[in-house]
């Protein structure tokens, strides 16, 4: 069937596209085509961008473990000093005096300098973070397995569209020019009284009828062509051509009718969301664990009755402190709770959306094999096809040689090979899509 499909001379292109002025074309298989949406489109970079933003939160997840380092440095006037009262029989037992005295403890100038140092040493929910981190790199890599399946089948419908448009023309092509050639040969024959003039009115009408088609087709092809390029992420005006043949594809088709089911890679990235939302209850419960953090402070300070004074290094008296502190929660209102309740309630959802995926996505292989099944027995319904408008053809040709047929009957026995060829086409084209959903 390929050299049937083939053996035509194509009108329009070898898969050659034109926009601007350029005349640089590049070429591209339908591997290469992949590749090249693989390599350019957003989707696949924004992803790249998320692995980068995830490698950050890692990192920022990872310094919050490791030691904290803070210092500060003050210097004050006061201008009006804070009072204290007291009672000297206070501090004199022997003093019977009653009265209240002011005076203050503040001196005018002051100075403050601190360093202090903090190491987490136990925190429940910073060790469960890690195993969510490492989750979340998972489904990362798996949402970009999911992206790049759905950009391959995009780009490879668009490939197969552009493909089937591009033959077409060629078979439009070609009886265009056959009715040319009859046409002429008609013109000619009623010029010498062999023919009637309703002859060539009814090739007229089927040869303008062709060119209708050819120019539809043309504007679907350029419609298709845009498209291809949109899939692929090329500009609008870049000039591209294409390797591929439909027969070629159609060889390579070896789908198992009788295989078993397989998981789809969204089943994957369910489970990696039912284990996140399982990694946020345990966080959620690990609130309720005492923290633990080692801590130092090393400082030094200073008060005089003057600004000098406090840049004189003898008047500055050094203060340290080591030691570890332990929080422990103790009441948050419920909060954590009613938290943990509302995860557990998201992971029952996760559970019933997983069985309405499982019996889905078999109900869906199940139809994705029997369209490719049909769609192959259509094919070879139409390869059966070609075969018998060929053989009518033949004879046709043979009777007008011999003077039994008209004309017509020769150009009406073309044109059912031709139908006959074009529904192959369509028969092929949808026989890829088949096996592109059966592979999805």
């Amino acid at each position: 069937m390929k050299k049937l499909l083939l053996g035509y001379t194509f009108f329009i292109i070898t898969t050659h596209f034109s926009f601007g002025q350029s005349t640089n074309f590049q070429a591209f298989s339908l591997k290469d085509a992949i590749q090249y949406a693989l390599t350019n489109h957003p989707q696949i970079a924004n992803i790249k961008i998320d692995q980068e933003i995830l490698k950050a939160k890692m990192g920022a997840a990872k310094a919050s473990n490791l030691p904290q380092i803070n210092g500060g440095a003050e210097m004050a006037f006061h201008p009006s000093l804070q009072r204290v009262f007291f009672q000297p029989n206070l501090f004199l037992p022997n003093n019977t005096d009653n009265n209240v005295n002011v005076g203050s403890l503040q001196t005018p100038y002051g100075g403050f300098l601190q360093v202090n140092a903090s190491q987490l040493l136990f925190n429940g929910t910073y060790l469960i973070g890690t195993k969510a981190t490492e989750l979340y790199t998972e489904l990362n890599s798996k949402a970009q397995q999911q992206t790049e399946a759905e950009i391959t089948l995009n780009v490879s419908k668009a490939y197969y569209t552009v493909l089937m448009n591009q033959e077409r023309l060629g078979l439009i092509a070609a009886n265009i020019q056959r009715l040319t050639e009859a046409l002429k040969d008609t013109e000619a024959a009623f010029q010498n009284g062999i023919a009637e003039k309703l002859d060539v009115d009814k090739i007229t009408v089927l040869l303008n009828n062709a060119k209708i088609e050819r120019e539809k087709f043309l504007q679907i092809n350029d419609l298709g062509v845009a498209l291809l390029k949109f899939q692929l992420n090329a500009p609008q005006e870049q000039n591209i051509s294409l390797t591929g043949k439909l027969a070629d594809f159609i060889a390579n088709i070896s789908a198992n009718q009788t295989a078993e089911n397989h998981n789809p890679i969204s089943f994957e990235v369910l489970a990696l969301q039912k284990k996140m939302q399982e990694v946020e209850i345990k966080t959620l419960q690990a609130g309720y664990y005492p923290s633990a953090y080692l801590f130092g402070t090393l400082g030094a300070n200073t008060g005089t009755t003057t600004v000098g004074g406090v840049f004189n290094p003898t008047n500055w008296y050094n203060f340290s402190a080591v030691g570890l502190r332990l929080q422990v929660p103790i009441f948050d209102g419920l909060l954590k709770k009613h938290q943990i309740k509302e995860k557990k309630l998201q992971l029952q959802k996760l559970a019933n959306q997983e069985i309405l995926l499982k019996n889905a996505t078999q109900l869906q292989q199940q139809q994705a094999r029997t369209s490719l099944k049909n769609a192959q027995l259509s094919l070879q319904m139409h390869e059966q096809n070609i075969q018998l408008a060929t053989e009518i053809l033949r004879v046709a040709k043979v009777k007008y040689k011999e003077g039994t047929n008209s004309n017509l009957d020769l150009l009406n026995a073309a044109t059912a090979l031709k139908e006959a060829e074009m529904n192959y086409q369509q028969a092929m084209y949808e026989c890829l899509l088949a096996d592109l959903e059966l592979k999805k």
